[in-house]
């Protein structure tokens, strides 16, 4: 008799959820340029608005959130000393299932300017372009003397770039409000390393969204460099960014 009350007991707390399965959330925040680790920044979890945890990252840059139990949670990612830009993130986990979610985090607006300032003054402005091409390869300039070219591409190809703009670029909220949309052109050099610089607006759209674009593009990773007869070197590429609102 008292094993049959704990078994209906027991399957009664499964079928209201007393036993309801939990899962672990495992949250990696890294530099948006060095792609390094950051610690001491503060992570909350919510549910409905209401917290659920919070945690500081560690040295390598991870909290660890034990015995979540909800499928829809909503994160905060908080930097209280104002280098690092917070933002706000949407996990839906269906299964509750243990996962790792890995974030790139950006500096703010005015020390992000001056990180990227600092990289175009190590390069030679003056330095020449052995030629100009858009997003896709195709050739629009030729300044060197040699057919033999290769364009620079993205590292991980089109595809990759596509998600990787995806997850830096930020919808300026004015913009969202006015109904502001469009196709930003931007154009920079890749280096003969593969480094990114002088990036510079060619078709605006609106000053906030050119200013996004601008530092979307500039918070991409290196690029494959395009190559004279094999030899890499400095060219020119143009990119479209594409605001849409939905």
């Amino acid at each position: 008799m008292k094993n049959l009350l704990i078994t209906i007991l027991f399957l009664t707390s499964i079928h209201y959820g007393f036993c309801a399965k939990t899962y672990d959330l495992t949250i990696s925040l890294k530099s948006a340029y060095t792609k390094t680790p950051i610690n001491g920044i503060k992570v909350r979890c919510y549910k409905d608005g209401k917290e659920l945890m919070e945690s500081i990252t560690n040295k390598n840059g991870i909290v660890i959130f034990k015995e979540l139990n909800a499928k829809m949670i909503d994160v905060e990612i908080l930097d209280e000393t104002g280098i690092y830009q917070s933002r706000k993130a949407y996990l839906y986990n269906p299964k509750k299932e243990s996962q790792t979610k890995e974030y790139l985090i950006r500096l703010n607006i005015e020390k992000e300017l001056d990180y990227f300032n600092e990289i175009d003054t190590k390069y030679n402005s003056q330095e020449k372009i052995a030629f100009e091409q858009n997003s896709e390869g195709l050739i629009l300039e030729n300044y060197s003397e040699s057919e033999n070219i290769k364009p620079a591409s993205y590292k991980g190809g089109d595809d990759q770039l596509h998600r990787d703009i995806a997850i830096f670029i930020r919808y300026p909220s004015d913009c969202k409000e006015k109904n502001i949309q469009g196709i930003v052109y931007v154009i920079f050099f890749v280096q003969s390393n593969g480094k990114i610089t002088n990036v510079k607006i060619d078709k605006s759209v609106a000053k906030a969204l050119d200013d996004e674009a601008i530092r979307t593009i500039r918070n991409l990773n290196d690029w494959l460099p395009g190559t004279v007869d094999g030899i890499p070197v400095k060219s020119k590429v143009q990119i479209p960014i594409r605001f849409v609102l939905r």
